[in-house]
């Protein structure tokens, strides 16, 4: 999280920022600046929509300030999104999504901000999924042709994910090692049936749903400087 509230870094030199970082290992960029209608907003490096970003400026926000109860804007969606801190971070995302049926193995979920193929596979080669990104950006680049961010999460029968995530403008393509908005897709993908999910990290998160909203909660942990 790069904190520019004071707004002296221009919006051009995001991309040669974020490269910096991701050269670092870091996975994802996000800018924390002024809101038009919040205090704050967060701009993620390529413009797209980030969860567990999103999640981390919650975290950010109660450990400088003690609110509990946090809305802030986002790039890659014109909502305002609400999040709450117990032990945990909970984001409440307004449930607007398009669901795509592929293959027998293969869905496409249209997000506000981004967009993820979640494969149903047991195979969580790297190579593997590099090659069917690039395979299947090609199918299917009509579909995606609007979004500045696209996964490929692959999701097993444990309920295990494999996100693979590229961010166009940065030209960055990362094998994550936890992805909220892919989390939500293949909740989506796999019709609600499951309510928790777990990342390559061994973290995990767990799912909700009301009539307009879903609720992704898990842990969000502060690295020292």
């Amino acid at each position: 999280m790069v904190d520019n509230q004071d707004s002296l870094i221009p919006r051009k030199d995001y991309h040669t920022i974020s490269q910096k970082y991701l050269v670092d290992s870091f996975e994802q960029v996000g800018f924390i600046v002024p809101g038009k209608h919040e205090n704050l907003r967060l701009e993620m490096m390529g413009g797209e929509f980030c969860v567990n970003a999103l999640r981390s400026l919650g975290a950010w926000i109660y450990s400088n300030t003690g609110k509990r109860q946090i809305t802030v804007e986002s790039s890659g969606t014109e909502n305002l999104v609400e999040m709450s801190i117990e032990r945990w971070v909970k984001i409440k995302l307004l449930k607007k999504f398009n669901l795509l049926n592929l293959d027998t193995d293969l869905k496409l979920v249209l997000l506000d901000g981004i967009c993820h193929f979640v494969w149903e596979t047991n195979n969580f080669g790297k190579k593997l999924f590099l090659e069917k990104l690039k395979e299947i950006k090609k199918i299917y680049k009509t579909e995606i042709k609007d979004y500045k961010a696209v996964g490929l999460i692959g999701l097993n029968k444990k309920n295990e994910i494999f996100p693979l995530i590229e961010v166009f403008e940065t030209n960055s393509i990362i094998f994550e090692t936890a992805c909220g908005s892919g989390t939500i897709a293949a909740f989506i993908a796999d019709d609600f049936s499951q309510s928790t999910f777990t990342q390559p990290s061994g973290t995990i998160f767990i799912l909700s749903q009301d009539t307009e909203n879903f609720y992704l909660n898990g842990p969000v942990t502060e690295l020292p400087n």
